[in-house]
């Protein structure tokens, strides 16, 4: 009962500060134009709305290592929504994502007022399409995220990377950074956060927010430079490798 009720709470004050967040973006779109994310201050306003949109769902994130400052193609693990404003929260990212997200209540919004590039995945016909959508994202000043795993897993175990989507780093000598999400709680792998393409939405922000709180874990692995010698099999297989490693430790041996 207590924790529906926290839920009950929490998500009343996320829905108002909702509100608040749409006029602000309206504002800055007057102010700034249709791109209004790319600007400085368009940064910083996304980034300081994700942070406190993750503290009212009851997330504390704990990062681990730097992010680069610089142009990036950040690879991460894809385990929830939940992903997106806590990658959000930390860095300027903009993503690039199936087209099914813009129809999330909530999640849809922030991502299609952030610039985020959405995808149809499944279509091998697309492919040289997407590769150049985000070869084009890559050279804008803003650093771009993708989940190259094609869809979400529960977060113990890493599927195989689509290595398609590493070409445009390449094609644009941008730098790879890959990232390694876990969402803990009691020193255990959190499977309530984990979102499967047949759970409910609502029914699953919910009980994140009914918990008392939940821990993410954020790692930056090594950034890797891409080469003319390096293929982007080769990029893939090594982010893959890099993020394997971070899932491999016991979550409860992550010091705080």
């Amino acid at each position: 009962m207590l924790g529906w009720l926290r839920a009950a709470v929490r998500g009343g004050l996320l829905c108002g500060y909702f509100l608040v967040g749409m006029m602000r973006i309206a504002w800055m779109r007057l102010r700034h134009g249709p791109h209004w994310y790319n600007s400085v201050q368009g940064m910083a306003a996304i980034r300081q709305w994700m942070q406190r949109t993750t503290r009212l769902l009851g997330l504390r994130i704990r990062q681990y290592n730097c992010a680069r400052a610089e142009s990036t193609l950040f690879i991460a693990n894809h385990i929830s929504f939940l992903d997106i404003p806590v990658l959000s929260a930390i860095v300027p990212v903009r993503f690039l994502s199936k087209h099914t997200v813009r129809y999330w209540p909530i999640i849809g919004t922030l991502t299609k007022l952030s610039g985020t590039v959405f995808i149809e995945r499944g279509k091998r016909s697309l492919i040289h399409r997407t590769v150049e959508a985000l070869d084009n994202a890559l050279r804008e000043p803003r650093p771009v995220a993708i989940f190259p795993e094609g869809t979400t897993g529960l977060g113990d175990k890493l599927k195989k990377f689509h290595s398609g989507l590493f070409q445009a780093a390449i094609d644009s000598n941008t730098p790879v950074q890959a990232i390694a999400l876990r969402y803990i709680r009691n020193g255990q792998v959190d499977r309530t956060a984990a979102y499967i393409d047949k759970d409910n939405f609502v029914l699953k922000i919910l009980a994140v927010m009914a918990q008392p709180y939940t821990e993410v874990q954020i790692h930056f692995c090594t950034p890797l430079l891409p080469e003319a010698s390096r293929s982007r099999q080769q990029l893939a297989q090594t982010a893959h490798a890099q993020i394997e490693a971070i899932l491999h430790i016991d979550p409860a041996l992550v010091p705080a």
